[in-house]
């Protein structure tokens, strides 16, 4: 996925760290996704803050940087919302990597259809 998965998946577990704590209610369900997140890329519990520069250098393609969108998308609504901060922050990431506001919205809504398809 990236020239450096380690780099690449410290600056992940930071980024959902940072997500799940925009709206101030680090909910079970997010906790979960970050537990899961943790394992995923092997990495232990690390307090240093995301940097985009390190997180923007790792995302090699515009398959990645949709994926990591998605990703994104999910947390966002393991509490059962995404609230404006946690959305505005997603937006921000897919400037940082190449993903268009409109092709966010598009990620979201299929993932809002994915994980509630009524």
């Amino acid at each position: 996925m990236s020239k450096d998965d380690k780099q690449y998946g410290q600056q992940v577990l930071r980024l959902i760290k940072k997500l799940v704590e925009t709206d101030g209610d680090v909910t079970g369900e997010e906790s979960s996704w970050l537990s899961l997140v943790r394992k995923e890329f092997g990495q232990s519990e690390d307090n240093s803050e995301f940097d985009p520069a390190v997180l923007k250098a790792a995302v090699e393609d515009d398959d990645d940087a949709e994926e990591l969108i998605s990703l994104l998308l999910m947390v966002s609504l393991a509490d059962g919302q995404t609230t404006p901060g946690e959305y505005e922050l997603i937006i921000r990431v897919g400037g940082l990597v190449g993903v268009s506001a409109e092709r966010v919205e598009q990620l979201r809504a299929e993932t809002v259809l994915a994980v509630d398809p009524d």
